[in-house]
């Protein structure tokens, strides 16, 4: 109550009038909408019906400094596991070529070196000799190396090549490690064992999920982020 009804109390300087009559500020009924207006949702929350990052309901902001994402953009993946998967195999094909080279003429250096060229427990059942042994390793291996090039490159689709072919070498050095064993030969299975690990290890990094992701030149959209709602002013 004013103790001097003759003297009106001035207005603050840079405060907003109040003139008599005149409903308070911000509305009839503070932080409530005005008749047909729709109520305001608290800042970040969806509006009835929609969730979270459903489509026409914007989502958070992104973090000061940091550029502006929205939803469907799309998000490039890595390619390191698709270059590691491809030269994983150089190995096994490496050894494969030397092993061929040197028992070209029928005379490789060391009895270890001649049982691990890729399809000798075969070859002496089929040509009497290691020319079938020799031939499958030179086109074994130079398809696999084609492969394992281009998979660095990131060409969906090559890695079930490399898998295919992989597990077949992988396949062949068992029977041949066992073939040698029940032979007598357990001396000679080291190296044939060796290259099954190193035909295993590719075969099994080129079929992991991750591989196949990296071989896409662009991943799927991502949830990206959105500007703030409009302000309601009440």
């Amino acid at each position: 109550m004013n103790p001097n009804p003759g003297w009106q109390q001035q207005p603050q300087p840079g405060a907003p009038q109040q003139y008599q009559g005149q409903p308070p500020l911000g509305g009839a009924y503070p932080q409530q909408p005005y008749p047909g207006q729709p109520p305001a949702q608290p800042y970040g929350q969806p509006h009835p019906g929609q969730y979270p990052g459903m489509p026409g309901q914007p989502g958070q902001p992104g973090q000061p400094g940091m550029p502006m994402q929205y939803p469907g953009h799309p998000r490039k993946p890595s390619a390191a596991a698709a270059v590691v998967a491809g030269l994983l195999f150089l190995p096994a094909v490496i050894y494969t070529y030397i092993a061929a080279g040197l028992s070209w003429t029928g005379k490789p250096p060391s009895p270890h070196i001649g049982v691990s060229v890729l399809g000798m427990a075969f070859s002496e059942d089929i040509t009497r000799n290691g020319d079938f042994a020799i031939t499958i390793s030179m086109i074994v291996a130079s398809i696999v190396l084609l492969l394992a090039l281009v998979q660095v490159f990131r060409v969906p689709g090559v890695r079930w090549g490399l898998v295919v072919l992989g597990a077949l070498c992988t396949v062949y050095y068992i029977y041949a490690v066992i073939w040698i064993v029940a032979n007598g030969g357990g001396e000679y299975a080291i190296v044939p064992a060796v290259c099954l690990l190193l035909w295993l290890a590719a075969t099994i990094v080129a079929a992991l999920p991750a591989v196949g992701r990296a071989s896409r030149r662009f991943g799927p959209p991502q949830p990206g982020l959105a500007p703030p709602p409009p302000a309601h002013w009440g």
